[in-house]
């Protein structure tokens, strides 16, 4: 999966470098064979933004750049949604962007749900939310997992304290707002499959097997 996510990436236009963060020797080797550059980290951090905090400050990435966090489990993200967030992060005011896309599944709690208003997020929630009340339910807001951030808002991450709804919900980026960060949004149009359970990663390894973006550019990449 990671290969995967990872390959992908690599067919961004506008992105200067692909990094995996981890902690694991067997990712590290694995990623070897494909020649993506890989950045260990400790084993010690609660979530990924952590330990892209951490990256950031090893690799000395300035404050004024953009980075773009691909979480492992969007096996089949699109090149071109990559390079939307890094856009949009860009000219953002915000130092954290978030997009969202449509959700008509309910009672999932593995699927974040975003709350905002004019762009900008008001908190997020495994819960279905907002409730429609008096209405027939509509759709949700999806967080999903391409996060825009500025290089200086990694660098203090880990410095922000941990507070009462992170703890609650188990959503690293509630830090951001509990800390008063605001975060933007956007709304990403389509679908994406995010593996959060074995079923969607069952369902994910049929649909690599003929993902035909995938097999044009693993035929040009040579295996170490």
């Amino acid at each position: 999966m990671i290969i995967h996510v990872s390959l992908r990436a690599k067919l961004c236009k506008n992105v200067d470098n692909i990094v995996v963060c981890t902690d694991s020797p067997e990712i590290c080797w694995e990623c070897e064979k494909y020649n993506i550059e890989v950045c260990m980290t400790k084993s010690e951090h609660k979530n990924g933004t952590e330990r892209i905090s951490e990256t950031v400050n090893i690799m000395n990435i300035g404050n004024d750049d953009i980075i773009v966090d691909l979480q492992g489990d969007e096996v089949f993200v699109k090149p071109k949604d990559i390079e939307k967030v890094f856009l949009e992060t860009e000219k953002s005011k915000f130092d954290c962007i978030v997009p969202y896309q449509k959700l008509y599944e309910m009672n999932n709690p593995n699927r974040v749900k975003i709350i905002e208003t004019d762009r900008q997020i008001l908190s997020m929630t495994r819960a279905d939310a907002p409730f429609y009340f008096g209405k027939q339910k509509q759709y949700l807001k999806k967080h999903l997992s391409i996060i825009g951030f500025k290089g200086s808002l990694l660098k203090k991450f880990r410095e922000l304290k941990i507070k009462n709804l992170e703890k609650i919900e188990k959503i690293e980026l509630l830090r951001l707002l509990e800390n008063d960060i605001k975060i933007g949004t956007f709304q990403m149009k389509g679908t994406t499959l995010a593996v959060d359970t074995v079923d969607d990663y069952h369902k994910s390894i049929r649909m690599m097997n003929d993902d035909l973006i995938y097999k044009k550019f693993i035929k040009n990449i040579k295996i170490n």
